[in-house]
């Protein structure tokens, strides 16, 4: 979700990009229909993707690309010629086994520290983990992005169709083809 609030009587609100956690308290035992409307979802934020500042409220006119990998464990937002990728672990959101003392009583949906253990030695901020980005090189405004594996991310840019690999195998060097 990305987040320009701005709050009645001089309160800040919360700016910037943040993954939510969507929790159904159904009153009876029914099967979750992702294809359905719930209009009661409780939302939780659980992260901020660090780095955006306060670009948001100065946007060019291609606005924010984002783009998910296949297995969700990379986010990737660029801002006209910036390109940021957030690396994750979808689990530490969903899975209350990664708490320091078990589960919290009750707290069945997972939503209270979630994140916190997996991500200790970051910061936490006003009840969330904050995540920290990469910046990929620079490579003209962005006009697309896309993951295609999950350590590969393509992009439609002013100067072409660009490619970044990055992961274990990744190399920092440079290629340059033409189409014709």
């Amino acid at each position: 979700m990305i987040s320009r609030e701005e709050l009645p009587n001089n309160i800040p609100g919360r700016t910037g990009a943040f993954l939510l956690k969507a929790v159904h308290y159904p009153d009876t035992c029914e099967k979750f229909d992702l294809n359905k409307d719930y209009p009661y979802l409780y939302h939780v934020f659980v992260a901020k993707l660090a780095g955006l500042g306060s670009n948001l409220f100065n946007l060019s006119s291609l606005g924010l690309r984002v783009a998910v990998s296949p297995r969700s464990h990379r986010i990737a937002i660029s801002n006209w010629k910036r390109v940021l990728v957030w690396a994750l672990d979808p689990k530490a959101f969903l899975d209350p086994g990664t708490l320091p003392d078990g589960t919290v009583p009750g707290d069945h949906a997972y939503v209270e520290g979630c994140g916190w253990r997996y991500y200790q030695s970051g910061r936490r901020e006003i009840e969330m983990v904050v995540l920290e980005p990469v910046e990929l090189p620079e490579c003209g405004v962005v006009f697309k992005l896309e993951f295609r594996r999950e350590d590969e991310l393509w992009a439609w840019t002013e100067r072409g169709l660009v490619r970044w690999r990055f992961g274990v195998w990744a190399e920092g060097r440079r290629e340059v083809v033409v189409l014709e």
